[in-house]
């Protein structure tokens, strides 16, 4: 009965840690709802309320998620990881609600909402699911943290097609071009923005209440299911000194045939058995050699905050993840203006962005299965990944000028591309430095999200207004094949089991 109550509240959990992400589908609706925004505050809004560029919003929310890492520790050892769940919950929704005002007021406020209370806690979100799922299926938790990363990219399909259908249902093509980009400038489609934004708060809540009404506190780890480097180093002796034994064992088997054919009348000489080795007994030094290979095999090396610090890989990892956050968050504003150049159908574009996340859901979940089992490495990963976003990013431009299906399909690349960040992210710290200080490890590993989340607005505008979009998309190209250049040149080997 224990068994099956234990087993119920394992998959409940996995459900409800699904169901707990759905705010972290802002990023993938951000640029359709970024269209309809970026109109509203081009046309709709007082002058004074242009005193930000739009771009701030998305990278405040994503750099907003790095402090919320570090703040669930001591919220879930207080409170638990439902409740806890449920405090970020009412925060978050509450401050999008206030984002249907604020942008009615200020660009600027509105980019601080987001940074300042929607990012941190969809921060402290995603740290809890990950806590959940490592937790209950520690064995998987790639795999799970693949399909929980994805439910929030597949609800955007949802709420692309829902936001579009209420916003322009009549699909009415953007109407009126400032410098490089095109907008909507028709009341009837500006006065329902910040209508919009509302659904999507209602909506959200009420699915991460659902999810944290399912979620339970996963069991306490089992112990000796990691080891420090120094208990590592212990098994290593033990293995040499059995080696050492039986070298010891033959010389002395060979001194006894020696002594008796020289006829010696010298005591046999006596062997001290080391440790848990019986020199009298092979059954038992076999097993101790068998538990000493078997423990390292099965255990994993915990690394802490300040090794990671100096480890190489985390440097790659570091590097990956900003480079592909830059390519991701530019995707994630222009995917639509840009394309509203060249391409005049608002719905077909919104048809874009909602099979982008259903490619990438599949991809991400086999990725996430292949690393599990152990067919690809996180390094090869990330190298898949930084050659693809290179080699498409170089084509991006000319995608849409060449016709609307050859922009579908490079986008349905790039998203895949981005989309293995988060296989890499969500099982990074574990996998490659132990689950012992996993909130931090995993915080550390989560810097890129500020530092790609900074970059991509200082960037972006200066290039565009200067350059254009080409090489607005070519710079994309260049940071994806220096990252990829750095990754093949590391060693990613952090779960060496000799000293």
């Amino acid at each position: 009965m224990e068994e099956k109550t234990r087993s119920c509240k394992k998959y409940c959990s996995i459900l409800g840690a699904h169901f707990a992400m759905a705010p972290l589908s802002f990023l993938w609706i951000y640029g359709n709802l970024m269209a309809y925004m970026d109109s509203f505050f081009q046309f709709a809004c007082p002058k004074h309320c242009l005193d930000a560029e739009s771009p701030w919003i998305l990278a405040m929310y994503v750099a907003g998620q790095f402090p919320g890492m570090f703040l669930v520790k001591p919220l879930v050892q207080k409170l638990g990881v439902k409740w806890a769940g449920m405090v970020t919950m009412v925060i978050s929704n509450v401050a999008v609600l206030a984002s249907a005002w604020s942008m009615q007021v200020s660009v600027a406020w509105t980019a601080v909402i987001y940074g300042i209370i929607v990012g941190p806690c969809v921060g402290m979100c995603i740290s809890l699911t990950l806590h959940v799922i490592s937790g209950w299926t520690p064995e998987w938790t790639a795999l799970y943290m693949s399909t929980v990363s994805c439910f929030p990219t597949a609800l955007s399909v949802l709420q692309n097609q829902l936001i579009t259908a209420y916003v322009n249902p009549d699909n009415l093509a953007a109407d009126a071009k400032i410098g490089r980009r095109a907008y909507f400038s028709e009341p009837e489609i500006l006065d329902r923005v910040p209508s919009a934004v509302r659904t999507i708060a209602f909506m959200s809540f009420g699915l991460q209440l659902l999810g944290y009404i399912l979620i339970f506190n996963p069991p306490k780890p089992s112990k000796n299911t990691a080891i420090t480097g120094a208990e590592l180093a212990e098994l290593n002796r033990e293995a040499e000194d059995h080696e050492k034994v039986k070298s010891t064992e033959l010389a002395g088997e060979t001194f006894d045939q020696d002594r008796k054919s020289y006829g010696s009348t010298e005591p046999e000489p006596t062997i001290t058995p080391v440790r848990c080795y019986d020199l009298h007994n092979g059954n038992q030094k076999h097993r101790c050699a068998q538990r000493a290979d078997a423990v390292k095999e099965e255990t994993v090396i915990s690394w802490t905050p300040s090794q990671v610090l100096l480890s190489s890989a985390y440097y790659a990892i570091l590097l990956f993840g900003v480079t592909t956050e830059y390519s991701l968050q530019i995707k994630a504003n222009f995917y639509k203006q840009f394309a509203q150049i060249y391409i005049h159908d608002d719905n077909y574009l919104t048809l874009i962005g909602s099979i982008e996340p259903i490619v990438s859901t599949l991809f991400r979940i086999v990725f996430g299965a292949l690393v599990d089992k152990h067919f690809l490495t996180l390094k090869e990963v990330i190298i898949v990944s930084a050659a693809v976003n290179s080699i498409l990013s170089s084509f991006w431009y000319v995608s849409p000028a060449a016709s609307a299906v050859s922009y579908l399909f490079i986008m349905l690349g790039l998203s895949v591309a981005h989309n293995l960040l988060y296989v890499i992210m969500f099982c990074a710290a574990i996998k490659l430095f132990g689950p012992d200080h996993l909130f931090t490890n995993f915080g550390l590993t989560t810097v890129y999200l500020p530092v790609g989340s900074f970059l991509t607005p200082t960037i972006v505008h200066p290039v565009l207004d200067t350059l254009g979009w080409f090489w607005l998309f070519t710079s994309c190209s260049v940071f994806s094949l220096l990252t990829l250049v750095f990754v093949v040149a590391t060693s990613f080997d952090t779960q060496r089991r000799t000293q």
